[in-house]
């Protein structure tokens, strides 16, 4: 988990662009830019921009390429601040032409130039800060009881994802509805970090105007859409745990990105200081992401899943006690007997095997051995008989199909 805790190292250039900038505009209110601040802001994202360019055609074969990586999330910030602040800069531009035309044509060329690594690198480098600019003041115009609303709805999302009730293989069906399912996901983590940093400041702006109520329910929402978060995040960590290679470890590099852009948003609206606030954005939610995961990955799935299977078999014989027979399919254990069933932790995708009639069941899953090590073996497949009770007939066991759906995906 060293490559995790290394990704943290996203905050440092963040913090020290922020502080820096904070030093020289110590009297000024970023939120309402000087001439000053708006030197610094593309400044900061120029000369950052500079080494990436430098190295951008081997940015992901050098070691250099690893801490170059490490700027993105701080540049992100910084050129979504800069279109947050854009009338600010029309209006600067208006009185100094000639040195805000040379920075925001620096600016232009430094991203555009990204390309002689990857086609696509400028549009990972302006997509999401222009995302986030977006977002952030759509939401900073909404009425706070559509944004309690809005939060609870996420909430309640984040709670079911993190109890593995939504966001498995039936969420995926249909392949005519990817293009319109992926960017939705998209959108709704960037919401669950976003809106706590919009409600933080909704709050303080409530205080400061003497609805003390209002601003603490800000702040009791903005709490937990962050436990909500990092719930979600943890189980993440324990399906890649279950399901990839050491070397796949995908880190949560997506939420990062986002809690150190919003923080510096965070940061640089707020006066005085309260934008100590936004430096603990910055700092405290990366490090709470990075732990979540970290915890995810020290659960045992296999002991997880064996948990569920005898839950699933308890609730099997009581149903078979009370109704004389087995049921035909699980869900009709559902609610009676099981408020939800969650599925086996052997795979991203994987379900339960399951096989009943009126005097035979057997219930199994499809287990996935991985194999950690220097030369990162295939894993091993074979399928896990839980339970079982008469003599089911040979045909018709799921088991057979999911083993060769799992062995074509390698469970991912």
């Amino acid at each position: 988990m060293a490559i995790t805790y290394l990704s943290l190292f996203t905050i440092v250039p963040a913090v020290l662009v922020l502080l820096a900038g904070g030093l020289m505009t110590l009297r000024e209110k970023p939120a309402e830019p000087s001439r000053r601040w708006i030197i610094v802001l593309l400044s900061a994202a120029i000369l950052l921009l500079v080494p990436i360019n430098l190295s951008v055609e081997d940015i992901t074969t050098s070691r250099i390429g690893i801490f170059l990586i490490l700027l993105i999330p701080t540049i992100e910030g910084l050129l979504a601040l800069t279109l947050i602040q854009r009338r600010a800069i029309y209006a600067q531009w208006q009185q100094e032409k000639v040195l805000i035309s040379a920075l925001l044509g620096a600016l232009l060329l430094l991203i555009v130039g990204t390309a002689r690594g990857e086609v696509y690198y400028p549009f990972l480098l302006i997509l999401p800060a222009a995302f986030l600019a977006l977002v952030w003041s759509l939401l900073m115009r909404f009425e706070l009881g559509i944004l309690f609303g809005l939060s609870l709805l996420v909430l309640a999302g984040k709670t079911l994802e993190a109890a593995g009730l939504i966001g498995g293989r039936e969420m995926f069906q249909g392949i005519e509805f990817e293009w319109i399912l992926i960017p939705l996901i998209f959108s709704w983590y960037i919401l669950s970090l976003i809106l706590p940093a919009v409600l933080i400041y909704r709050g303080l702006r409530s205080k400061d105007a003497d609805k003390s109520r209002l601003a603490s329910t800000c702040f009791i929402l903005a709490g937990l859409l962050v436990a909500g978060q990092l719930a979600t995040i943890m189980r993440h960590g324990v399906m890649v745990n279950a399901t990839a290679h050491a070397a796949e470890d995908h880190l949560p590099f997506g939420e990062m990105l986002v809690a150190v852009l919003t923080g510096m948003v965070l940061l640089v609206v707020l006066n005085g200081k309260r934008r100590l606030i936004g430096l603990a954005f910055i700092i405290l939610i990366p490090v709470l992401i990075a732990s979540a995961y970290a915890a995810g990955w020290l659960v045992d799935p296999q002991a997880v899943t064996l948990a569920r299977a005898e839950r699933i078999n308890a609730a099997l014989e009581a149903y078979q006690q009370e109704t004389g027979e087995y049921p035909a399919s699980l869900n009709d254990l559902t609610p009676d007997y099981m408020p939800f069933i969650l599925g086996p932790l052997t795979g991203r995708a994987q379900v339960w095997c399951y096989q009943g009639g009126q005097e035979y069941f057997r219930l199994g899953y499809v287990f996935i051995q991985r194999y950690y090590g220097p030369s990162f073996p295939d894993p091993h497949f074979e399928i896990k008989l839980h339970a079982s009770d008469g003599d089911p007939p040979e045909a018709g066991w799921m088991c057979d199909q999911e083993l060769e759906q799992a062995r074509q995906t390698l469970g991912l």
